[in-house]
């Protein structure tokens, strides 16, 4: 792990190289992606995840992203 290490450590994550997945970060999390050991996944490919991250700038959008992967 690099400089996101210590969010990461906060968040109680244990990083084992397994994927994770992060859904509509913005720019700006591009180096705390880089901070995990295994690959980011955007949109969901594997059945479970250790770790998701979802991204909103609010919870109607958050509500809605929600309700569309639900759906799929």
């Amino acid at each position: 792990m690099t400089a996101g290490a210590p969010v990461l450590k906060k968040l109680n994550f244990k990083d084992q190289g397994q994927p994770v997945l992060v859904i509509n970060a913005p720019k700006s999390y591009d180096e705390m992606k880089a901070a995990f050991e295994g690959e980011v996944h955007h949109q969901a490919e594997l059945e479970m995840y250790d770790f998701v991250q979802v991204f909103g700038t609010s919870n109607e959008e958050l509500h809605l992203m929600l309700k569309k992967r639900l759906l799929m």
